[in-house]
């Protein structure tokens, strides 16, 4: 029996923000405001990646594909190979797909014996709608002093770690009247009322699904004090958790545990942070970057979801355990998701025309200090994200990588002005794990085409494919 409700869960089903940046945004296919709950037994189970899936006969006989989390995701949670088998009764609820189709993306999962299981973990729901601000007082003038010492560039960080902090912040007012703020490179809608300033950060989540964070700082002499609250969306990782914020006028003196000469990055690295305490920023598309991107939004052109690599911007994100293995000409990158190699050239100056594109592009490294900066570009069209952005053939990565109080920093600055208005940044951090296990985990792509075949929809896929991914 099916019980559908128009209903927002205040839990997101994101199972571990590394799992699914690396595959695609379930919130392209899947709807939180429709979700479904059904009985049935068991036809199929696929227990492999990008994903495992389940299909399931319910009680009027109808046939559905219930799609869960990565392999790695649902063994972090306990979940073993054999917990459910073709013929189990269950009672399953999640999202509905968007295209009316037969398809739940799977919140909880009830076994025949009464034991219920749950992809969620450690909630955190915003209040949606709710602002930290009334209405009366964002109606209050500014202040004068406010008016005089906001415009500039101030230097940002928030009470959780913010990897490649502090970020530039800048104010301006424009020529109406209205002020506008530039927040990692994302421009930002800003109030100014009394001696405070109230800022909107729209990010994404783990999954994709959109938030609004509200930043309402008080001006005190040379710096900015203020809070940080999610007004729309949740999330149940550990990110988007950051509650307050520092901005000061001159950036803090460097750390002195940040390296000042060259250092050797081999051995296996485990990935601290993900979405972040300030989510992901939104990829800025400028109207071609839209047009194209229209072909591609319903995530079904997505290469991760046929097991193929991705763009550098999205590795950093991957799943599992990193290994770099480092010599005088070449720094090697191998991923334990996928089985992906990505070599970069320490000896090669500059880029070899003749190299041939590919998806991951041709990276060139050189030290400066105690920095790694590694150039990338020549890359076939393909998509930035796992909500299918484009990228041209034109587009550039530089990242940076230091150590910094004993973890491995990264900031990449993504830039492709074919399709985009301003670049795309993206931070992380990793700690050292030699210790740990480099297993590598494979992936399946029948799940995907089986999913197009249980839709009817898999001749559409080779007819309306972009003509960016055309062989």
């Amino acid at each position: 029996m099916i019980h559908l409700s128009r209903f927002v869960f205040m839990l997101f089903a994101l199972v571990a923000a590394a799992s699914l940046q690396a595959h695609h945004s379930f919130a392209t296919e899947y709807d939180i405001g429709t979700t479904a709950q059904l009985e049935g037994r068991v036809t199929e189970v696929l227990f492999v990646n990008p994903h495992v899936e389940m299909y399931l006969e319910d009680d009027q006989g109808q046939s559905w594909n219930i799609q869960a989390q990565s392999v790695a995701a649902l063994q972090s949670l306990g979940w073993a190979r054999d917990l459910v088998s073709s013929g189990d009764r269950v009672r399953v609820s999640g999202y509905r797909s968007r295209s009316g189709s037969l398809r739940l993306y799977m919140v909880e999962l009830e076994l025949e014996q009464g034991r219920l299981i749950s992809v969620n973990r450690n909630p955190v729901a915003g209040d949606s709608g709710a602002v930290a601000v009334a209405g009366h007082e964002l109606q209050q003038p500014p202040s004068e002093q406010l008016i005089a010492r906001l415009p500039g560039t101030w230097y940002f960080d928030v009470d959780k770690r913010l990897p490649g902090a502090p970020l530039e912040l800048e104010f301006w007012q424009q020529p109406d009247g209205s002020w506008t703020a530039r927040l990692d490179q994302e421009e930002l809608p800003v109030s100014l009322f009394g001696d405070r300033v109230r800022m909107l950060l729209h990010r994404e989540n783990a999954g994709g699904f959109a938030v609004t964070l509200e930043l309402v700082g008080r001006l005190d002499v040379d710096r900015i004090l203020g809070s940080v609250a999610m007004i729309e969306g949740s999330t149940n990782q550990v990110n988007l958790d950051a509650s307050e914020f520092i901005a000061l006028r001159s950036p803090p003196a460097p750390s002195d545990n940040r390296s000042s000469d060259p250092f050797d990055l081999t051995g296996v690295w485990r990935r601290l942070i993900g979405v972040g305490p300030l989510g992901r920023t939104n990829p800025q598309l400028n109207e071609p970057g839209m047009e194209v991107w229209s072909d591609f939004e319903s995530g079904r052109y997505d290469p991760a979801l046929r097991c193929m690599s991705v763009n550098p911007m999205r590795k950093y994100a991957d799943p599992g355990l990193v290994e770099f293995i480092q010599s005088d000409q070449r720094l090697t990158v191998l991923y334990a998701s996928k089985h992906d190699v990505r070599r970069v050239n320490l000896a090669q100056p500059e880029h070899n025309p003749d190299y041939p594109a590919s998806i991951m592009g041709e990276s060139i490294g050189r030290w400066e200090g105690g920095t790694l900066v590694i150039e990338t570009t020549n890359f076939v069209p393909s998509v930035l994200t796992h909500n299918s952005e484009p990228v041209s053939s034109g587009a550039t990565i530089t990242e940076r990588f230091w150590m910094e109080d004993g973890l491995l920093i990264m900031e990449a600055r993504f830039e492709d002005p074919v399709y985009y208005r301003a670049p795309v940044m993206r931070r992380t951090a990793w700690q050292r794990a030699d210790d740990a296990m480099m297993v590598s985990t494979s992936c399946d792509p029948d799940n995907f085409y089986r999913g197009m075949l249980f839709d009817g929809t898999i001749e559409t896929y080779f007819q309306d494919r972009p003509a960016q991914q055309q062989p």
